[in-house]
C-alpha cells in the first residue's frame, strides 16, 4: 500500500490497523497520559511487539529533540 514502516527497525509488514490502534496509546504511555491499567496493557504489548517498541524509542527520541530545540 506503499505505507512506510514506522520507523527505523521497524518491519515493514506492521498492519495499518495495528499501527493505527497502538501507535495513540504509545504516544499516551510516552506522555503518561494513560490510566494505570490501560499503561500496564501498553507495556505488556511493548515486550512482545518489536514494531511499537521501536515506534515508542523514535517517538521519545523526537520527544527529547524537541525539548532541547525549546519547543512544547
Amino acid at each position: 500500500s506503499g505505507m512506510r514502516p514506522f520507523g527505523p527497525g521497524v518491519p515493514a509488514d506492521m498492519g495499518r490497523l495495528h499501527r493505527v490502534r497502538w501507535t495513540a496509546a504509545i504516544e499516551g504511555f510516552l506522555d503518561d497520559e494513560l490510566e494505570p491499567t490501560r499503561a500496564e496493557r501498553v507495556l505488556a504489548h511493548l515486550e512482545g511487539c518489536a514494531g511499537c517498541l521501536a515506534e515508542l524509542e523514535l517517538l521519545a527520541r523526537v520527544q527529547s529533540s524537541l525539548v532541547r530545540l525549546g519547543a512544547r
